[in-house]
């Protein structure tokens, strides 16, 4: 049924009132929303400086007129390294911002990335 409302909050809003003090680790995946969770994880994201495992679908961004890359350059910027997941053994390799975002462009398909 589609007329049911779904209550949502923003990680920032829950942990400021729970009171949340630590952060180190946060996984989205969230098939073509992660550019929402981390506008409203913002401040969290600041202040814990946690590791991110995000599901990247740039294609499904495009379509909203959003882009994931000034979120990996401002990443960058702050000192995170990129790690690119091998889905044959399930093994992460260090990329650089470059590397990650030639892959965006030439590569329309999903892919998780491992910031920290």
């Amino acid at each position: 049924d589609f007329n049911k409302f779904i209550y949502t909050e923003t990680l920032d809003n829950y942990c400021s009132i729970n009171k949340v003090n630590n952060i180190s680790f946060i996984k989205i995946d969230v098939e073509g929303m992660e550019i929402e969770i981390l506008n409203g994880s913002e401040k969290v994201i600041e202040e814990f400086n946690p590791n991110l495992f995000i599901e990247i679908n740039e294609a499904q961004y495009l379509k909203k007129n959003l882009s994931i890359e000034p979120y990996l350059i401002n990443f960058e910027k702050k000192g995170k390294k990129f790690y690119l997941e091998n889905t044959k053994n399930r093994s992460f390799n260090e990329k650089s911002l470059l590397e990650i975002l030639r892959k965006i462009k030439l590569n329309k398909n999903n892919f998780n990335l491992f910031i920290s």
